[in-house]
């Protein structure tokens, strides 16, 4: 079984601040595999970003043991974009992943101000908050048969570049059936829907935590390649949720506690 850890759960085995994670991976690590992604290389580069030149050596030993121990919790399988087909199961050391990732590092401060507007403009249609008070509330199949997920299917059959990128892939239909196999498919599809529920404001996100957000969104599209995504951020379990339902993905969503307490062959 591929089971997908959240960043934050490769931080906590790191830190040894979850001796129950710990002692629950040890044990699965024998039969299951825990991919990792440039996603998570990309919140481990964001510690690099503007370090001053006395913490850059600190930083930089800091971040060789960060993928050190993901190398070995993961045993060095990676989760990969594709230009054409599924999403890449590949064999290859973290360091490799990073050192591209940080390679196009400068484009981050542009698509990160992009998320920091785009948050501030959903947050200015709701002063107050209470339609995100009100859209929270509401079970995670909400956007089945529902307005919402009328408008959805809208925006992403007749607002966006989706129908472009799917008329190329040969993808007819929205379907996790049709789309399972179209990593280029399944990464627009899930960044408008979570962009979306963003702007009805289900479990939306603070303006200020906009770069995190943008991290969520690329955990929700690779862990749609494992059985299982972990995590222990209410938030993107919600919509998580919400967003494989709408698509059918069969990827299992858990709360961290949920997934220490569970039994695994």
């Amino acid at each position: 079984m591929r089971i997908y850890l959240d960043y934050n759960l490769f931080a906590y085995l790191y830190e040894r601040t979850r001796a129950d994670l710990h002692a629950k991976i040890e044990v699965l690590l024998v039969r299951h595999m825990f991919p990792y992604s440039p996603a998570h290389m990309e919140e481990i580069a964001t510690a690099l970003a503007n370090p001053s030149s006395m913490e850059l050596i600190d930083q930089l030993i800091s971040t060789f043991q960060k993928l050190d121990s993901i190398a070995r919790i993961s045993r060095n399988f990676e989760l990969l974009p594709a230009v054409s087909g599924p999403v890449i199961l590949k064999e290859e050391h973290p360091l490799e992943c990073f050192r591209r990732v940080v390679m196009h590092y400068d484009k981050n401060p542009i698509i990160e101000e992009n998320e920091r507007q785009m948050l501030a403009s959903f947050k200015e249609n709701d002063q107050g908050g209470k339609l995100a008070s009100k859209m929270s509330n509401l079970p995670e199949d909400f956007l089945l048969d529902s307005e919402h997920g009328r408008n959805l299917k809208l925006k992403l059959h007749f607002n966006s570049d989706l129908p472009f990128i799917c008329k190329a892939h040969g993808v007819k239909d929205l379907t996790w059936n049709e789309i399972s196999g179209h990593f280029p498919v399944i990464e627009r599809a899930v960044e408008l829907a979570m962009n979306f529920l963003e702007q009805v404001r289900y479990r939306p996100e603070h303006i200020s935590k906009s770069r995190s957000r943008m991290h969520d969104v690329t955990h929700c599209i690779y862990a749609s390649a494992c059985q299982q995504f972990v995590t222990n951020d209410k938030r993107l379990y919600d919509k998580a949720k919400a967003v494989y339902r709408y698509f059918g993905v069969p990827t299992r969503v858990l709360m961290l506690e949920e997934f220490i307490a569970s039994d695994y062959d």
